[in-house]
C-alpha cells in the first residue's frame, strides 16, 4: 500500500463521514423543526405553528443547596407558565412546564 493509496482511503472516508454528518444536521433541524409547529399549534383552529407568546409568568417554587457531592449546587425549581395567541384565529391558551435549574456554587465546599 502506497502514500497514494493511504490519501485516497482517508479522503473517501472523510467524505462519507462528512456526508453522515450533514445528513445529522438536516434531520436535527427537521425534527426540531417539525416538533416546535406541533407545540404551538392552536387548539382551536388547529393551524400548526400559529401561537405567539404573548406573556410569561415565572414563579419560584424552592430554591435549596445541594451539598450531596463534592461540589454544592444551587437548585432553583420554577413553575415558568406561557400565554399564547393564535395569529390567525386570536385564540388565547396558556401552557404551563416546570425547570430545574442547577448551578455550582463558588468557594469552597463545606464538610
Amino acid at each position: 500500500m502506497t502514500i497514494l493509496d493511504l490519501l485516497y482511503f482517508t479522503l473517501t472516508f472523510l467524505i462519507i463521514l462528512a456526508f453522515f454528518a450533514v445528513l445529522w444536521i438536516i434531520g436535527g433541524y427537521l425534527l426540531a423543526w417539525d416538533v416546535d409547529r406541533k407545540y404551538r399549534a392552536c387548539p382551536s383552529c388547529k393551524r400548526k405553528a400559529a401561537g405567539t407568546i404573548t406573556d410569561t409568568e415565572v414563579e419560584l417554587l424552592s430554591s435549596q443547596i445541594d451539598r450531596n457531592k463534592l461540589t454544592p449546587f444551587r437548585v432553583k425549581r420554577e413553575k415558568i407558565t406561557d400565554q399564547y395567541q393564535c395569529d390567525y384565529c386570536q385564540h388565547i391558551w396558556t401552557k404551563t412546564f416546570e425547570r430545574e435549574d442547577r448551578q455550582p456554587m463558588g468557594g469552597t465546599p463545606t464538610p
